[in-house]
Order: structure tokens, then C-alpha cells, then sequence
């Protein structure tokens, strides 16, 4: 009998069932157009810079514009995050614009927003102070910097947000206030200071009539020229696409988000080599959304081999207020079905392959893969999460946004109340681990030891009952790691990890592995 190990690959610590790891050239049933090691494949992808944010003002005339933009890449080597930025100058000319650079490029330090104000005027930047570690409101003119606010001394709220779909530094129309989201705190009562911060102690003041923008009606929207500024190649072997899904007439709720559409975003390798393996990314929040944002281990991945679907199932940001709302009280139900949906109409317009599936995700994503794999046991050929919600009832006393675990099922929530019995049940019975014992696919979880979003037990007692059943089952431990698992080394590390789990498993024809041990 075989005993369990600990291994320790860079900052994880992994429980498993055999010693050593698996290398891509070991697998051979893997792909065959994947021909780089997936370390090389994310090392090479991650040199290519992600756009995080932009800026575009006119001078007066309007016949030239100037862009402002902010990168960011992975420094692997050196194990950072490298951001920088880029000045263009576009000029109106008879036959479209014309791009120049305006400026060298030029790295930043401890910068977390930034944003140029309607005029131009001005710029407000978000800073964190590397020895302090407060967060600095500053405003910089022509004359230099004309306020600093140190946002953290001044305690009306908690860390600003930075990243994410709650990341937001904004001007007012008049350009004398600031617009930013932040975490809540309760600071003791003290007397009013002799000015107010931008955006610490209310949001908006301005006059409630005041219209920022309006949209133009649907079909009248002005048309979209997209001018390159940058003269870079593409990347080869990856192509995608974004395909609409239609979920069909609901007879029971025939309202209009029971049949509004939704999208997914296709990544896929040549053609030459399909039919392709499918790896299915349902995103988390689940607020939250799959841009069309450069994504290296995306890219990675297509150019092991598989195609990638990412799944904006309803609910997702971006496709109006219905859609948010039609997902309360239908988690673990609706963004299911979709996604499920999603991968059914892939498979049938698209030329991948049906018996080589895969789940990437985390989060709620995660609990969504959980329940496809526990409603469909022998579709999907491996499964990999990040810090997954499997356990809705053991949260309540655990997370950070507790109330979400009501508002998600339709019920009601206040800081004081106390679950009763019967919205326990309600929450168990939506939860996958009531489920897991239907589960037979091999699951890789990846887990952040400081995650006060989803606690690591969730994954710990998820991946006890997996062994338990003798589902092949693998955890990686970051006991620095919080609940996205970010960092340079981090995120290599889990993404390695993640793409030698499906070149090991996905690569092989389906057999019952019930009682098969991992690597």
C-alpha cells in the first residue's frame, strides 16, 4: 500500500499519492501538437504585455489625441510584476489616424490607479507607500502635485480596491471630486475634518440630476475604426471567437432572463490538429466577466494543445441588470445549466474532441465545475480548481462577504440574524458537497493558506471525501496565498501544476478510475 507524501514544488506544498511529478514528455498520450514543456509555453507567452488601463484626451482643435496607457508583464525571471507606460500621439488625418509614440516608455512603482481628469488637466493616482504601507490619494498638474491625501491615517474606510470588478478611480464632471470604491470600516466617531477627502466619506455629491453619460439607442451606436498603435505580432497558433448561446424557452418561466442569451469566448490551436481537447473556464464572482484581455495561460494552453472555453454564463457583468438579477436564487442551478450549455454547443459547431474534456476554475466557477461534475460523472476527463466553494453552510462563519451566501439563494440577510435550520438545508442542498459522491473525474485543487474569501478547509474537506471514495485527488498548499492566488511565482507555479494534471489526464481515453491513484 502506497502511503501519502508531502512535496514541495517552489511556495506549494502538495498531498498526493505517488512521488515525483509527471513531465510533459512522460504523458504519451498527450497531444500531439504539444511539443514545449508547459513552463517554456508560459515563460514565453507571459513576455507579452496585458493593457490594464487607458486614457485618451484631445488637445484643442481636436485633430490630435493623445493615448495614455498602463502595462503590465510577468517578470519570471526576476519574480515580479513589471508595469509600465506607454504615450501616444494620434492625429486626425484624411484617411483615418495616424499613430506616433509621444514619450519613451517608462516603469512605475507602487502605483495602484490612475486616471486623467475631462479636461486633461489633471491626474489623480492611487499609491501605496512601500515602507508604510498606506495607501496615497495624490493629484499632479502641470505644476506638479497640487494634494496628497494618505487615505490609510485618515481611517474612514478599509484598503481601497485595486483590481477586479470593483477597481474604479473616476472624476466628477466638475473635476472637484474623485470617485473610488473601498472596503468598510467602522472608525471611531471623531469631529469633521476642515475639508473632505475625494471619495472617502461619500461617494458622490454632486447634484442627483446630473447626467454623466447616456447611451445612444440600440442600432444607433457610432461606428468602431480600431487603429494598431502597437506593431505586434500574434501570437502563433492561437485563434478565437466569440459564439453566442441561446438557452432555450423555459415553459415553466417564460421571462425575459429565462432566454436571454449569453457568450463564451473560444481560444483554439490550429486546425491542422483538431479535433482538439476542451479545457471549460467558467469564471467566478459570479459577478464577473471574460473580456477579450490578452490572457498568457490561456495562450499557454492552446499551444499545448487544447482549445479553451471561457463561459460568460448569465449573470456575468456586462450584458445588463436582467441578467445580473435572473442568477439570485438561482445559483448552483442557472450558471450550471449555461455553462453546460455553452460546452454542448461547442462541441457541436466546432471541431473538438467530445471524450477529451476538461474543467479549469475557481472561486464560484469552482462550484459550478463541481456540479457539472457531479451531474455529469463520466463527460469530463479532469478538473482543476483554485480555492473552490464546495460547502455553502460552512462559509457563513468563515468568509469575509457572508452575506452573499443568502442573497445568492433569495434570502433575506442582516449582519445580526442567525441561519435557521431550514436555510441551512436550503444551503447544503445547493452545495456540490452533498453531491460529491457522484464525482469519478481526477481533481487537482489549488489553495491559498491566508484565503479569507473561501477557507482552505473547504478544499481540505473536499479533497478528504475525494480520497475517501478513491477519486484520484492532488491539493496544493500556499500557505502564503490568498484567495486569487496571485504573485509571479504563485501563478506559474498553479499554472504548471494545472497544465501537467491535463496533459497526464485529458491525453488518455476514458476508463472507469474509480480507485486509480494520481501523480
Amino acid at each position: 500500500m502506497e502511503s501519502a507524501c508531502v512535496l514541495v514544488p517552489r511556495r506549494s506544498t502538495c498531498l498526493c499519492r505517488q512521488r515525483g511529478e509527471l513531465s510533459p514528455h512522460q504523458c504519451a498520450s498527450a497531444p500531439a501538437q504539444a511539443t514545449a514543456s508547459p513552463a517554456a509555453c508560459y515563460q514565453e507567452l507571459r513576455r507579452f504585455p496585458a493593457v490594464t488601463h487607458a486614457a485618451l484626451g484631445s488637445t484643442a482643435g481636436g485633430q490630435t489625441f493623445l493615448l495614455y496607457t498602463e502595462c503590465s508583464r510577468h517578470d519570471v525571471p526576476r519574480h515580479r510584476l513589471l508595469r509600465f507606460s506607454r504615450h501616444y500621439s494620434l492625429q486626425r488625418t484624411a484617411g483615418g489616424l495616424a499613430v506616433s509614440r509621444a514619450a519613451l516608455s517608462a516603469e512605475f512603482h507602487n502605483q495602484l490607479l490612475s486616471q486623467d481628469s475631462p479636461s486633461g488637466q489633471h491626474r489623480a493616482v492611487l499609491s501605496r507607500c512601500p515602507w508604510q504601507g498606506h495607501e496615497l490619494l495624490e493629484v499632479w498638474g502641470s505644476s506638479g502635485r497640487s494634494h496628497s491625501v494618505d487615505l490609510t491615517a485618515l481611517g474612514k474606510h478599509g484598503k481601497v480596491y485595486a483590481e477586479g470588478p470593483f477597481a474604479c478611480l473616476a472624476w466628477s464632471h466638475s473635476e472637484a471630486q474623485l470617485l473610488y470604491v473601498a472596503e468598510k470600516s467602522r472608525p471611531k466617531p471623531r469631529p469633521p475634518g476642515p475639508w473632505d477627502v475625494p471619495g472617502a466619506a461619500r461617494l458622490v455629491e454632486e447634484d442627483e440630476d446630473e447626467v454623466v453619460a447616456v447611451l445612444p439607442p440600440a442600432g444607433q451606436e457610432l461606428p468602431l475604426c480600431w487603429v494598431p498603435v502597437e506593431d505586434a505580432p500574434t501570437v502563433p497558433g492561437v485563434t478565437w471567437k466569440t459564439l453566442t448561446v441561446q438557452p432555450p424557452c423555459n415553459g415553466q418561466s417564460p421571462t425575459a432572463h429565462s432566454t436571454q442569451a449569453f457568450e463564451a469566448l473560444l481560444l483554439s490551436p490550429p486546425e491542422s490538429m483538431a479535433p482538439h481537447p476542451l479545457v471549460v473556464c467558467p469564471h467566478g464572482g459570479p459577478h464577473a466577466v471574460f473580456d477579450a484581455r490578452w490572457r498568457p495561460s490561456m495562450a499557454a494552453l492552446c499551444q499545448l494543445g487544447f482549445a479553451v472555453l471561457l463561459v460568460n454564463y448569465r449573470g456575468s457583468l456586462g450584458f445588463g441588470q436582467a441578467s445580473i438579477t435572473s442568477l439570485l436564487s438561482r445559483v448552483g442551478e442557472q450558471d450550471v445549466a449555461d455553462t453546460q450549455l455553452a460546452v454542448e454547443q461547442a462541441l457541436h459547431s466546432e471541431p473538438l474532441d467530445p471524450h477529451r474534456l476538461a474543467l479549469l476554475a475557481g472561486s464560484h466557477g469552482a462550484f459550478i465545475a463541481l456540479h457539472l461534475l457531479a451531474r455529469e460523472p463520466k463527460r469530463y476527463q479532469a478538473c482543476a480548481l483554485r480555492s473552490p466553494v464546495s460547502n455553502l453552510p460552512a462559509l457563513l462563519g468563515t468568509s469575509d462577504i457572508p452575506d452573499w451566501r443568502y442573497v445568492s439563494l433569495g434570502l433575506p440577510y442582516s449582519f445580526e440574524r442567525v441561519p435557521r435550520a431550514e436555510e441551512v438545508a436550503t444551503m447544503l442542498l445547493r452545495s456540490p458537497i452533498a453531491q460529491v459522491a457522484q464525482v469519478q473525474t481526477p481533481v487537482l485543487l489549488c489553495v491559498g493558506g491566508r484565503d479569507r474569501r473561501v477557507s482552505p478547509t473547504q478544499a481540505l474537506e473536499l479533497y478528504r471525501v475525494l480520497r475517501a471514495k478513491g477519486v484520484p485527488a492532488r491539493l496544493l498548499w500556499y500557505p502564503e496565498g490568498g484567495h486569487a492566488l496571485t504573485g509571479v511565482e504563485t501563478e506559474a507555479d498553479v499554472f504548471g501544476n494545472c497544465a501537467r494534471w491535463f496533459l497526464q489526464h485529458v491525453g488518455q481515453p476514458w476508463r472507469d478510475r474509480m480507485g486509480r491513484h494520481s501523480t
